[in-house]
């Protein structure tokens, strides 16, 4: 089975999760509960290390600033053999790099989806590499998703750090990157994933999340569809909503790698304009399962045009989603 509990009592949780043999997966959310303590920690894990089944968790950590509650969690995550981690440190916002390195290099070896939330003002360059260095040495990870979107101090060096890793992942099929809302992500940190993509061999389904990252441009959309090109996915997400230095112009070069796709979801800024939504339903084919185009942000864009985007998907007997703040009703 499974649970899901959001409480500060961890010692005696812990002595109940050992009599819950048969769990599989558990969600423990701290995010409200204050200061993580040693104690509570170490219960939680000694509990779940003695569940021979225990495959998968989901921890929200709270605030922490003791090194000895960031080893043991470190080391508790170490002792389980998981195959799937969600782990959100994203309230940690003071931990220290020396920290990160602890909990991350808990990681354990067996994992095979590895979702990390670290949307942390604190974050920078070294975190990034320190996240990096977690990664590469995970050789089991087929899916992986990192939230770093308030992240404002990570440049080029920290995202160039994190993709080099992804492309050393030899079983990696699917990555997302929720950058949402970034203040500090532009073209070159960007770029410094795209030119690292081509070496992720097995990669099927992409998600990129920029919605607001207000300083990327044509350039970085270009750079994602010189990377597609090289390295085609079957499934995309490419939510540039509110990007309003994105026009047509980089859209129209991203079009034609889109042929082969089942799934897409596309979020654009109106300014893209009509040339590029028409682009874009120019190169779709009839592999196509699931469509969705987002238009939010930027100038207003006619509502036949939205029209065109539903019948070009029933054409294609895809199912068809057109919505966003930009049609003109």
């Amino acid at each position: 089975g499974s649970g899901s509990l959001n409480l500060g009592g961890l010692t005696s949780l812990g002595a109940a999760l050992r009599k819950l043999s048969c769990l599989r997966s558990f969600e423990l959310n701290l995010a409200a509960s204050g200061l993580l303590g040693l104690d509570g920690v170490v219960s939680i894990f000694s509990a779940l290390q003695s569940l021979q089944d225990f495959v998968s968790l989901d921890l929200n950590v709270a605030k922490t600033r003791t090194d000895e509650s960031c080893r043991a969690i470190g080391s508790g995550l170490a002792s389980l053999q998981l195959k799937k981690l969600a782990l959100n440190i994203s309230n940690c916002w003071d931990m220290e790099e020396a920290n990160m390195a602890v909990v991350v290099g808990g990681f354990p070896t067996t994992l095979e989806s590895l979702a990390l939330f670290a949307a942390s003002s604190a974050v920078g360059d070294g975190n990034m590499s320190i996240v990096g260095q977690g990664l590469a040495r995970l050789p089991l990870l087929k899916q992986v998703k990192l939230s770093l979107g308030s992240a404002p101090a990570v440049t080029r060096y920290g995202h160039g750090a994190v993709a080099d890793a992804l492309a050393s992942i030899a079983n990696l099929q699917s990555v997302s990157l929720d950058y949402g809302c970034s203040t500090s992500l532009g073209d070159d940190g960007l770029l410094a994933f795209c030119n690292r993509m081509p070496r992720m061999q097995k990669l099927n389904h992409l998600e990129l999340k920029l919605s607001c990252c207000t300083h990327i441009t044509d350039v970085g959309v270009v750079g994602i569809a010189q990377a597609l090109e090289a390295r085609p996915v079957r499934s995309l997400a490419l939510v540039a909503t509110f990007c309003n230095s994105v026009s047509h112009r980089s859209v129209e070069a991203l079009a034609p790698t889109l042929a082969g796709v089942s799934e897409l979801t596309l979020g654009l800024s109106g300014n893209t304009g009509r040339r590029g939504v028409r682009a874009v339903l120019a190169n779709l084919t009839t592999s196509l399962e699931k469509l969705q185009i987002v238009c939010s942000g930027g100038r207003v864009l006619p509502e036949y045009l939205r029209e065109e985007v539903l019948a070009r998907g029933a054409v294609l007997g895809a199912d068809v989603t057109a919505r966003g703040t930009c049609w003109d009703a």
